[in-house]
């Protein structure tokens, strides 16, 4: 799988949980997405004396880092099962105790929504210039958290003069062609350009089929 980093994937997720008041465990949903890093902090009493230990029943679970020795922060990426349980424990020796623990509910993580890269609307009214200058495609994730981006690994452009086909391209990656580019200058007020098969890698080795982009000239 790829790790998504922070600038391009990483799900935060903040729940509220405590079971001692030495310990909490900060997220703000009851689900973590599979197969994913979903961050999530644990905050200690900084006067506890064992060392801190965080599981996962399902899945793996990573110490990111540790600030003042009372905030802890993990990726934890579960499996796709239903469920997975986070615990966490104060260590010494051969001792342990539960701090916390909390049981969430796992999801797979939603496909991503295609789009033009300086462009949020579909359909979209636009003019030659500005479609032009959109560049090519994205696909972002929403309402997951801070935007998570997916590389495209290609598309089709179909261009409709009433019911009469323009033009059609098949492109490999995101970024518009100077092929298309040029095929765009053919385009006038009210032909429909259709972005379709957009695929896009969702992770290594699996490739979506995403929603298709219509635009209509000015």
């Amino acid at each position: 799988m790829i790790r998504k980093l922070i600038t391009t994937s990483i799900l935060f997720v903040f729940i509220f949980s405590v079971n001692c008041q030495n310990c909490r465990i900060d997220f703000a949903s009851a689900f973590l997405y599979a197969n994913c890093d979903n961050v999530f902090v644990i905050f200690v009493k900084s006067s506890h004396d064992g060392k801190i230990t965080t599981t996962i029943d399902n899945g793996t679970i990573e110490l990111s880092s540790i600030e003042d020795d009372s905030v802890f922060r993990y990726y934890a990426r579960p499996k796709g099962s239903i469920n997975a349980t986070i615990s966490v424990y104060e260590v010494n020796g051969r001792d342990s105790t539960l701090l916390a623990k909390e049981k969430y509910r796992v999801r797979p993580l939603p496909l991503p929504w295609a789009r033009l890269s300086t462009q949020l609307c579909n359909p979209c009214r636009l003019d030659v210039r500005a479609l032009k200058s959109a560049f090519g495609i994205q696909a972002y994730l929403v309402n997951v958290g801070p935007e998570i981006s997916y590389p495209i690994v290609s598309f089709t452009v179909i261009a409709l003069r009433d019911s009469t086909m323009i033009f059609t391209e098949e492109v490999s990656g995101g970024d518009f062609t100077e092929s298309l580019l040029e095929k765009f200058d053919l385009l006038g007020r009210g032909d429909r350009v259709i972005f379709t098969s957009i695929q896009a890698q969702i992770s290594e080795g699996y490739d979506a089929v995403l929603n298709s982009i219509e635009i209509v000239i000015e």
